[in-house]
């Protein structure tokens, strides 16, 4: 955020992900066979018959607490607009579907940084890709949910990167 041309405020950013409950299994068990793979393998493709995919941004701090922006496409929704797809393969692939056609109509513009990249652009090619676009807010903080069981370092301001973290 500038004021009178000059950065008053960079947000910080942090990526986070939580797989099905089925991936979180695979994991532990890959983790039980000391990080082998398994013999057999596959990808599953078309076996994916439901679900849904929620793929945004949950902006924290401001003066309503929380927002999250994003999409949320079913599996038979994706499937629609591309067979043999997952929600979350379009979503992901709408975004670069998107920094590409920028791209190619920027031929110039050389390296850039994604905040130099006309999000209308962007916008204009992934929307088709991704469903429902929602924006909620909501007064949780990563406070609300801390577990009396266990002894973990925090700090008074709810919105500290020591209070985000997921200690492993």
């Amino acid at each position: 955020m500038r004021k009178d041309g000059e950065v008053v405020y960079r947000p910080t950013v942090h990526y986070a992900y939580r797989p099905c409950d089925d991936a979180l299994l695979s994991i532990d068990e890959f983790a039980g066979r000391g990080w082998r793979m398994q013999d057999n393998k596959r990808i599953m493709r078309d076996e994916i018959v439901d679900g849904a995919d929620e793929l945004g941004v949950l902006l924290m701090g401001n003066d309503k607490g929380v927002y999250w922006y994003g999409s949320r496409l079913t599996t038979p929704q994706a499937r629609r607009l591309a067979p043999h797809n997952t929600a979350t393969s379009l979503q992901v692939v709408a975004g670069i579907m998107g920094g590409i056609v920028w791209a190619l109509e920027n031929p110039r513009a050389g390296v850039v940084e994604p905040d130099d990249i006309d999000y209308r652009t962007v916008m204009r090619v992934a929307r088709p890709y991704l469903g429902e676009l929602v924006g909620v807010y909501d007064t949780w903080t990563p406070l609300d949910q801390r577990s009396p069981l266990f002894d973990t370092p925090y700090d008074e301001d709810p919105w500290q990167f020591l209070n985000v973290r997921v200690p492993w």
